[in-house]
């Protein structure tokens, strides 16, 4: 009788510690900003993504094409560059978490603050990329951002739009030339 409840504790015990705690999020360093040692290339192309951001990305590019989703593609950069940018929307998101919004569940994602982030967050492999910044915008919302080798990502949170959420990645760049890009970026 007594092995028998032993056998029963251990058997039960990894479903009550991973219900009542959450995973951990990896650490993110500080963005480097504008005004520093990283300047961006004043002749880029300003993309303005309605109604988050503006950001200059790399020109020369000589296709430029929309998604269905509202995302934009750019190729035929002359040194092999790719970007994409996009919007994460409730409709995106519901095959994720139906109802939700998409600030409310990236926030919960990369800050680890719950069961369904953490469960996301894994899938990210943030432990796993070469570098992890963060940048706050007073008052206005969080960039997350990240990458490894010549792929980088980012996410740009208003808390003022929490329906829309900002995303983007580009191929074929060092993390310099990304987080050039990303000092770039201006609250719209």
């Amino acid at each position: 009788m007594y092995c028998r409840f032993i056998v029963l504790t251990f058997a039960f015990f990894p479903c009550f510690s991973t219900a009542s705690s959450f995973c951990e999020a990896p650490k993110f360093e500080e963005l480097v900003r504008a005004g520093t040692s990283v300047t961006p290339d004043p002749g880029g192309l300003a993309i303005t993504m309605q109604p988050i951001a503006e950001v200059r990305i790399p020109s020369d590019f000589s296709k430029i094409g929309s998604l269905p989703n509202g995302s934009i593609g750019f190729g035929g950069h002359p040194k092999g560059i790719s970007a994409v940018l996009g919007y994460e929307t409730s409709e995106s998101l519901s095959v994720h978490k139906k109802g939700g919004q998409p600030a409310s569940f990236f926030l919960s994602v990369f800050k680890a603050k719950d069961a369904i982030g953490c469960q996301y967050l894994h899938g990210y492999q943030l432990e796993l990329q070469d570098y992890r910044l963060h940048a706050v915008f007073p008052g206005t919302g969080e960039l997350f951002a990240f990458g490894k080798e010549d792929r980088h990502q980012f996410y740009l949170i208003r808390i003022d739009k929490p329906d829309v959420v900002l995303s983007g990645m580009f191929r074929n760049i060092d993390r310099i030339e990304f987080e050039s890009i990303l000092s770039t970026i201006v609250i719209k």
